[in-house]
């Protein structure tokens, strides 16, 4: 190996967020650039490779359902002094515009909020 500093040199900052914004953009921007392919293209096949596996939906984020609207908590007085709490998951738009299944439910919130 070398020791000698080569002639064109290149802010770090510049490298870093050139290394952010894309992946192997840092090599790039060092002039490397058989380096920033290979490490740009494995990068981008690994990302490609694992939503082809695992699929978008893959993910499974708090307070939302299984067909993509946010659920909602409805809560019914069963007795004088006791209620009845169950969680709503939307099916269509209408039903989570107004997830009440009965005129004596009452809607609390979406479930993300409580």
């Amino acid at each position: 190996m070398s020791t000698e500093v080569a002639s064109h040199s290149v802010s770090p900052v510049l490298t870093a967020v050139c290394a952010w914004i894309i992946p192997g953009g840092g090599y790039f921007a060092m002039r490397q650039k058989a380096r920033g392919l290979t490490v740009g293209i494995s990068v981008i096949a690994l990302f490609a490779m694992g939503i082809l596996i695992g699929g978008i939906r893959v993910m499974d984020p708090p307070g939302w359902g299984d067909y993509g609207y946010m659920v909602q908590i409805v809560r019914r007085q069963v007795n004088d002094d006791r209620y009845e709490v169950r969680r709503v998951d939307p099916i269509t738009a209408d039903q989570a515009a107004d997830p009440r299944a009965d005129d004596r439910d009452q809607l609390v919130g979406s479930a993300l909020a409580n």
